[in-house]
């Protein structure tokens, strides 16, 4: 018996779908010209995104990985529209350039340069 009531309604949830009148619809999804009037975010929360592997506010030094911290805005900037652009190819790089839009990248650029051009010391260290 269970296997009839939910196959009817699987059934009649495919109807309502395919006539278009799904009443979820418009509840759950966003159109995209509504979500693009959200302001912009900033250039530290767009950063944030880079903490796993450039360190908090960038400042993750060594041989490996650059650091973000106290680089010139135009640097960055340059680099992230070589990465976006697939000038610079990189297994990681280039995908995470695309995610962010120019002005992301522009207040990123901007909020790296502000970082003090210094890393994080190791735990039990003093300066």
């Amino acid at each position: 018996m269970r296997k009839i009531i939910l196959g009817g309604c699987l059934l009649a949830a495919g109807f309502a779908a395919q006539a278009g009148e799904n009443p979820f619809v418009e509840e759950v999804f966003v159109a995209p010209d509504q979500y693009q009037k959200d302001p912009p975010i900033s250039g530290k929360m767009a950063a944030d995104n880079c903490s796993a592997c450039h360190g908090t506010q960038g400042r993750v030094f060594d041989e490996v990985i650059p650091p973000l911290a106290g680089m010139p805005k135009e640097t960055f900037v340059k680099l992230m529209m070589r990465f976006k652009s697939d000038k610079y190819p990189a297994i990681i790089m280039n995908k995470v350039a695309r995610a962010f839009t120019d002005g992301e990248i522009e207040r990123m650029g901007e909020y790296f340069e502000k970082q003090p051009a210094t890393p994080w010391l190791e735990p039990g260290k003093s300066e």
